[in-house]
């Protein structure tokens, strides 16, 4: 049976002019956010930088996801956290090492988050192996 999409054939070329003016205006916001990080005479921490940004927005009633993403957009792209916090370290891989197999306990932490139908081709997989 092949699903139809009902909504296939919406015309939302009407939403240009309201999309491009969103995007249009965001750039102008990520151009002054770069323009404010260029004057910065140090610019060791763009983590710092950008939650700063977003605290500031949040205070004036913008949404903080919203905010994030700006930032995010004009090339604050630094991870939140790293990787060695909070005793990460003793949580499995998703993904083995190359040249490496898979341990059983891997398996087990992928198995966790698969619905009925992967759990099957997992096993279809175990077996072929």
């Amino acid at each position: 049976m092949k699903k139809v999409n009902r909504y296939a054939k919406v015309d939302f070329n009407p939403l240009l002019p309201i999309m491009e003016g969103i995007h249009n205006g965001e750039g102008r916001l990520m151009d002054g956010l770069l323009a404010l990080w260029a004057k910065q005479t140090d610019k060791s921490a763009p983590l710092e930088f950008r939650a700063v940004f977003v605290a500031f927005a949040m205070k004036k009633g913008y949404c903080k996801a919203w905010a994030g993403q700006i930032a995010r957009d004009a090339g604050f792209r630094v991870r939140a956290e790293r990787s060695d916090k909070g005793g990460t370290k003793d949580k499995p891989k998703d993904k083995p090492a190359s040249g490496k197999g898979v341990t059983p306990q891997q398996l087990a932490h992928m198995a966790k988050g698969l619905d009925a139908k992967g759990i099957k081709t997992l096993i279809g997989l175990l077996v072929a192996m």
